[in-house]
C-alpha cells in the first residue's frame, strides 16, 4: 500500500486601483490641500478622510458657527 500525502497552500493580496480603499476596493478618496476642495488626506486602509493638521472638519466649524 502507498501512501500518499499532499497539501497546496497560498497566500494572496488585492491591490486596489489608485484612490480606491477598503477590502473590497469600494471606497473611493482623493486626498485634497486646496482652500476649494478641502484639506484631508485618506486613510490608506479604509479610506476614510482624515484632516490634515491644523485644519477642521465641516461638521467642526458648524459647531463653531453655532
Amino acid at each position: 500500500m502507498v501512501l500518499c500525502c499532499c497539501s497546496l497552500s497560498f497566500k494572496y493580496k488585492l491591490y486596489c486601483d489608485a484612490d480606491y480603499y477598503s477590502s473590497d476596493c469600494s471606497v473611493y478618496c482623493v486626498a485634497n490641500d486646496t482652500d476649494v476642495g478641502g484639506h484631508y488626506t485618506c486613510d490608506p486602509i479604509t479610506g476614510n478622510i482624515t484632516c490634515r493638521p491644523g485644519t477642521l472638519s465641516e461638521e467642526v466649524v458648524a459647531r463653531l458657527l453655532l
